[in-house]
């Protein structure tokens, strides 16, 4: 069996605690737990990203790196934005 020694995570969502009320009632499966992820990862995110699926701003996308215990790195493109959905 292969194992993943590492991961990229690029515009991963945030924790489910700031879905909007569209997104808490169509989207109840968006609620990562992120405090089991012990793979090393590189984790992605734009400065300037917005989701229609959170009330946060652009933090939202960075929970992956601030709730993991896991050796990670975290790379912010400071002008990066996804598309709005």
């Amino acid at each position: 069996m292969l194992a993943v020694s590492a991961g990229a995570l690029i515009a991963a969502t945030g924790t489910g605690d700031t879905l909007t009320p569209f997104a808490a009632e169509h989207l109840p499966f968006m609620r990562p737990d992120y405090s089991t992820m012990t793979t090393p990862a590189l984790v992605v995110a734009g400065g300037r990203d917005r989701s229609q699926l959170s009330t946060r701003g652009p933090e939202w996308f960075t929970d992956a790196y601030h709730l993991s215990p896991s050796p990670k790195s975290l790379l912010t493109i400071a002008e990066g934005a996804g598309r709005p959905m």
